[in-house]
């Protein structure tokens, strides 16, 4: 067997990813049923190869749902029942670098005590205010917890999220002990200081996310056109950056020392240091342990693997946290590294064979494109399926994109870092500004070609669920059958037709007209209502708790890039609490907005570019024509908006939180489907055969027997989303 590492490493992500994003009682069937195939292989099947890979194989899933399971039922679950919904007192430690995003701050907290009691557990902490902290200082205060739910800070290993609003109260103390790490975010901060000085803030932006990770200090809307184009992967730390950096350093150390052997262990070095340096992003992680085993194998003569290579990072990073295997970042960045590894040297032997006659293609430069080319298709190939499922898009310009700025990028990554550095040094700060007026005419190329490409019809296309698993299934398919042809070159050539034929069907069958549909997306308590028509999609009210903000703009991301029509219906948080968020992250245009004196700075910012406006005031209503088949009547009455959407064959009623039935006029009291946030006052005087609720779980039972009085079916959308089909 020769890639034992890589075969046990991979199944073991695999299957942890699978539990992951099923359940725990999948994960025991998995554990089970890789056991008994294991004793039937070792015992059913002769010796030697076939019976030592299966083995292996089995073993490895049966381990990761065992390890994941207990992990899950035995201390993560128990230890995010214990506080849920509590209000406690917390002594905690800050323990990475704050970061703002949409208007909020938050900040990674490794308790030490709670209500007095010794307890370890990662908290992630919202607030209004920017905290006066500094990472490693310890903070006192009083919060409510909530169970974390959302799946990237799950991976990282956070139990619980608390949300604050402004004038937050609590005490700091500084911390005398300060470990390693904490000089690294000391130098990214100074780092990242200098680059603000030297350059303007969205270049200095860029620069900051390519060269030290801190892309959410880049503006939404840039952030946005690098995700329609499919290259966010340029402006993530990650392989493409660890590589471009180590082989640099290690070039530099080369001509500057005498003694051999001290270049592979200060190139190790420096690959630590630049780990942290980047916050230890999951694919850092997974770069910077392949990188090591490289700068080993060089230091001993030795050529290293890198499928083993790969299948040891995986194992490094999901044997701690078994929960890691739920980041998409991290899937991506090994799908890609997979990619690559698989399919690049097998396209590259191909096409170099086909251009050796060629004058034309021994070019530098054409060889360069070439390279990127094929080193692009071969990440893309790998990391679509993940890409398909986990955000409902792909991007069909990703290689011209990906052709045109990779050069760009590298520049500028080497021009950021010696800037950046020549001006921390304070005697050679004069160097530093060419490094820094190159960087600069560098990202305005990159932001104005990423920013041109995203206005491309059809620079990101949309599918559904049932598109993303057929084409997923497909890939699998393909996959298999070109391990069965003897001529590896012969199918991997069909694969790629066969592949570029499922991508053109599922891109024409985007094109069709989709049929309307209503979703009611999971946000703890509160209402976020989409509705999906044949021409766009519209935000009818986008509430919920605090703390799911980066989930209702994921969800909504997967479904649309722009938003026709935002209607933010009063200014409660039930109801309204994500306007400002959306408003900034996508481009609205129509927005109905509550006219009140307590209306959002932000959103009134955010929404002044929409090409409609209209203005909802107190005891008044306004009609909207979504599409040619629907309409929208939002009433207030006495400061509380209800919103009557209806078509030819449906209509929904949005009730506002303490809302009164007996105030709406008769039309409106017979809707198909009702969406509330609490039981309204008056509810008998409706008719309606289905309702949605979206308040606290808890509450159901208690309003059960009133809700059962007027509707046949009621569905909660607490932690869920619902869709419901509309006929037309």
């Amino acid at each position: 067997m020769k890639r034992p590492f890589a075969l046990f490493g991979l199944i073991y992500l695999a299957v942890q990813t699978a539990v992951f994003y099923t359940s725990a009682e999948v994960g025991l069937i998995i554990a089970c049923a890789s056991f008994v195939c294991a004793v039937v292989f070792f015992f059913a099947v002769k010796k030697g190869y076939p019976r030592k890979t299966l083995c292996l194989a089995c073993a490895a899933a049966t381990l990761a749902s065992v390890v994941f399971c207990s992990y899950s039922l035995l201390v993560f679950a128990p230890a995010q029942q214990e506080y849920n919904h509590r209000e406690v007192q917390i002594y905690a430690r800050l323990t990475e670098q704050p970061r703002k995003s949409y208007g909020s701050s938050y900040y990674a907290l490794q308790t030490e005590k709670i209500d007095g009691q010794p307890k370890d557990i990662k908290i992630l902490l919202k607030t209004g205010d920017a905290l006066d902290i500094q990472p490693y200082d310890y903070i006192d205060c009083t919060v409510t917890l909530e169970k974390c739910d959302n799946n990237y800070y799950l991976s990282k290993g956070f139990a619980y999220s608390a949300s604050t609003e402004y004038n937050f109260d609590y005490d700091v103390t500084q911390a005398e002990d300060k470990p390693p790490y904490y000089y690294a975010i000391q130098l990214r901060q100074k780092l990242s200081h200098a680059v603000n000085v030297m350059m303007p803030q969205e270049l200095a932006q860029l620069s900051n996310a390519v060269a030290f990770g801190d892309r959410f200090s880049m503006e939404p809307s840039l952030r946005e056109d690098f995700r329609k184009t499919g290259t966010s992967y340029l402006i993530v730390v990650s392989g493409f950056h660890m590589a471009l950096a180590s082989a640099f350093v290690t070039k530099l150390l080369k001509k500057l020392l005498r003694k051999r052997h001290l270049v592979y262990p200060l190139s190790m070095a420096f690959v630590m240091i630049y780990m942290a340096l980047t916050g230890f992003t999951s694919s850092v992680i997974r770069s910077g342990i392949m990188m090591i085993i490289y700068l080993i194998g060089k230091e001993f003569f030795y050529e290293s693997d890198s499928l083993n290579s790969l299948g040891i990072a995986a194992l490094f990073m999901c044997l701690p946290n078994p929960y890691a295997s739920g980041d998409i970042g991290m899937l991506l960045s090994f799908s890609a590294t997979l990619g690559i590894i698989i399919l690049y040297p097998v396209l590259s032997d191909y096409v170099l064979k086909k251009t050796e006659n060629c004058r034309f293609f021994k070019l530098n430069a054409i060889k360069y494109v070439l390279k990127t080319i094929l080193l692009t298709l071969s990440a893309v190939v790998f990391t679509t399926p993940i890409t398909v499922l986990a955000f409902g898009s792909f991007s069909p310009i990703v290689f011209i994109a990906s052709v045109i700025i990779t050069i760009f990028i590298e520049a500028s990554i080497i021009c950021t870092f010696l800037c950046a550095l020549l001006y921390c040094t304070g005697i050679l700060t004069v160097l530093a500004y060419p490094y820094a007026f190159t960087a600069c005419l560098i990202n305005k190329f990159i932001i104005s070609v990423i920013g041109t490409l995203a206005q491309i019809d059809f620079a990101t296309v949309y599918v559904n669920n049932i598109q993303a698993i057929v084409y997923v299934a497909a890939l699998c398919i393909l996959a298999a059958a070109a391990l069965l042809f003897k001529n590896a070159l012969k199918g991997a050539k069909y694969a790629g037709f066969m592949l570029t034929l499922i991508v053109l069907t599922g891109f024409s069958l985007t094109l069709l007209p989709k049929s309307p549909c209503l979703s009611v997306i999971g946000a703890g308590s509160g209402s976020t209502v989409t509705l999906r028509g044949s021409k766009g999609l519209a935000v009818l009210s986008c509430g919920g708790t605090s703390g799911k903000t980066s989930h209702i703009i994921d969800e909504l991301s997967k479904a649309t890039g722009s938003i026709d029509f935002l209607a933010v219906p009063d200014n409660s948080n039930e109801l309204s609490r994500y306007s400002a968020e959306i408003a900034e992250e996508f481009d609205c245009s129509s927005v109905l907005l509550y006219d009140t004196d307590k209306t959002s700075e932000s959103l009134i910012r955010n929404t002044e570019d929409a090409q409609g406006i209209a203005t909802l005031r107190e005891n008044s209503s306004v009609y909207v024509e979504l599409w040619d088949e629907i309409c929208i009547d939002a009433l207030n009455i006495d400061g509380k908006t209800y919103e009557y959407i209806y078509g030819d064959n449906f209509s929904v009623l949005i009730f506002p939180p303490k809302g009164d039935c007996a105030n709406l006029p008769e039309k409106y009291r017979s809707a198909d489907l009702a969406v509330m946030c609490d039981c309204p006052e008056n509810i008998s005087t409706l008719t309606c055969p289905e309702i949605i609720y979206t308040g606290k779980e808890e509450n159901i039972k208690k309003h059960s027997e009133r809700f059962s009085l007027i509707a046949d079916e009621i569905v909660y959308a607490g932690e869920t989303t619902v869709n419901i089909p509309i006929k037309e």
